[in-house]
C-alpha cells in the first residue's frame, strides 16, 4: 500500500505517517530552534504590541525589548517581590509598561500557587479588573 494513500486515510484523524529521515530532519532544525528566533523569523521586526503575562523579573520582557525594539510591551506580574525587580530592570525603557496584576479568563477569587524556594505555598489572590 502506498504511503500517500495511507496518509490520505490517516489525515482524516489528524495523523501523518513519516519515515525516519523526516524525523531526523526535524531534530536537526525545528526542535533545536530557539522560540524567540522563530518569533523574530515570523514577525521580522514588525511586532507593535507584546503582552508578557507572568513577567516575573523581566528576563523575557527584556529579551522581547531587544528583539522588537519598536514594540510597546505590557508586562504583567502580580507578586510584589518579582514586580519590584521587574520595575528596577526596565527603568528608562519607555516602551515597556508594567502592571502588578494577574491575568485570567474570569473575574473572582482564586487560589494562587507560588513557588517558594523548593516548596510550593498557596496564597489566596483576588485579581483586579484592568
Amino acid at each position: 500500500m502506498k504511503k500517500s494513500l495511507i496518509n490520505k486515510y490517516l489525515g482524516k484523524f489528524g495523523v501523518e505517517l513519516h519515515g525516519t529521515g523526516y524525523m531526523q530532519s526535524l531534530q536537526k532544525s525545528s526542535f533545536s530552534d530557539d522560540a524567540f528566533d522563530k518569533q523574530k523569523e515570523i514577525l521580522g521586526r514588525n511586532a507593535t504590541v507584546i503582552f508578557d503575562i507572568g513577567a516575573n523579573r523581566g528576563e523575557v520582557t527584556l529579551k522581547y525589548q531587544t528583539l522588537f525594539s519598536s514594540a510597546v510591551i505590557y508586562a504583567f506580574e502580580p507578586f510584589s517581590g518579582s514586580f519590584g525587580i521587574l520595575q528596577s530592570r526596565i527603568q528608562g525603557l519607555h516602551n515597556i509598561h508594567t502592571f502588578q496584576k494577574a491575568i485570567s479568563d474570569s473575574n473572582g477569587t482564586f487560589t494562587f500557587h507560588v513557588n517558594k524556594t523548593n516548596s510550593t505555598t498557596i496564597i489566596p489572590y483576588k485579581p483586579k479588573s484592568i
